[in-house]
């Protein structure tokens, strides 16, 4: 349950981000970061 929590939170920041490509990979890492906290949080 947490892991499909974890992929929606994932997929909606991507979203959010969509938008702004000169920053893409950039983004990818922090939310790498933040989804590797947050599943360590709720895990």
């Amino acid at each position: 349950m947490e892991a499909q929590l974890l992929l929606k939170i994932s997929t909606l920041s991507f979203r959010l981000q969509g938008n702004n490509h000169t920053h893409k990979h950039t983004n990818a890492k922090k939310y790498l970061v933040t989804g590797y906290i947050t599943f360590f949080i709720f895990g």
